[in-house]
């Protein structure tokens, strides 16, 4: 997926859908503006099936991320 936006603030609070916060991202030393933003993830049937793991726990993790941020013109 990937989307536009404005940044207005060094950290931004990421959240799923349904309103829960996953985390934060850190954007400091990134200037407010336009962006694009694209995000990629792999392993998301075996993340749905094991639902709620722990690293802390020793578990291996089967979902990943990556959310990729570059300065862009907002489109009209």
């Amino acid at each position: 997926m990937e989307i536009s936006t404005q940044i207005h603030a060094p950290t931004v609070i990421v959240t799923i859908p349904d309103g829960i916060q996953l985390g934060e991202l850190d954007l400091h030393p990134t200037p407010g503006g336009s962006y694009r933003l694209r995000f990629h993830a792999r392993g998301r049937d075996a993340g749905t099936e094991a639902e709620f793991i722990s690293a802390d726990d020793g578990q291996d993790m089967v979902e990943e991320h990556l959310v990729l941020i570059w300065p862009a013109p907002n489109p009209d």
